[in-house]
């Protein structure tokens, strides 16, 4: 497979959810970034717009037995329950574990795109 537009906004839109989400946690004193549950709020709207952005049209025969698509379903289910978590406790403890588990998803999603489906049955050419 090759790269789309989708992967360069992708990695933009996941790179300034990152660097925002840092910024937060860190009290680097940017604009509506106060503390960390700011931050968990910038991580949990980045993947809502990155999600949809990165996943194309997967095949639905193929769907649930590809270890990329199961490696993103995890990790973005874990995402989404420590920002929930995250939002009705102390947010400080959870938002580094998003914003790591936030790149292991763009690599896995990156690798799924450079490497193509896996799990799909090949065609003998005839």
């Amino acid at each position: 497979m090759r790269f789309t537009w989708r992967d360069g906004a992708g990695t933009l839109i996941t790179a300034g959810g990152v660097l925002a989400a840092l910024a937060a946690l860190q009290g680097w004193g940017w604009p509506l970034l106060a503390d960390a549950r700011a931050g968990v709020v910038t991580l949990l709207v980045m993947a809502f717009v990155v999600c949809p952005l990165g996943m194309g049209s997967p095949d639905p025969k193929s769907f649930y037995k590809d270890p990329f698509m199961l490696a993103a379903m995890v990790v973005g289910t874990a995402i989404l329950v420590l920002g929930l978590i995250a939002l009705f406790t102390t947010a400080a403890a959870y938002l580094p574990w998003m914003i790591a588990l936030t790149i292991v998803s763009w690599l896995v999603t990156t690798a799924h795109h450079a490497v193509g489906p896996i799990g799909q049955a090949r065609r003998a050419a005839a």
